[in-house]
């Protein structure tokens, strides 16, 4: 799959690679969801490794 960022072609397989070193991440997918102009946005959803909120909040801060 290829997602249109910006008029740039983004692949998922490539970002998930990326954000799969973050070690507060145990599982992750990359998602192309349409931006309403035409192209795509990227979208994750994550599962972190610490399922505590303060592990999640964690996570989120080290993908964002």
């Amino acid at each position: 799959m290829v997602v249109t960022k910006n008029g740039e072609n983004v692949y998922p397989d490539d970002v998930e690679i990326q954000l799969g070193t973050v070690p507060q991440v145990s599982e992750l997918s990359i998602l192309g969801i349409p931006d309403g102009r035409g192209g795509e946005r990227l979208a994750c959803a994550a599962v972190a490794e610490d399922r505590t909120p303060e592990g999640e909040e964690l996570a989120r801060e080290e993908l964002t």
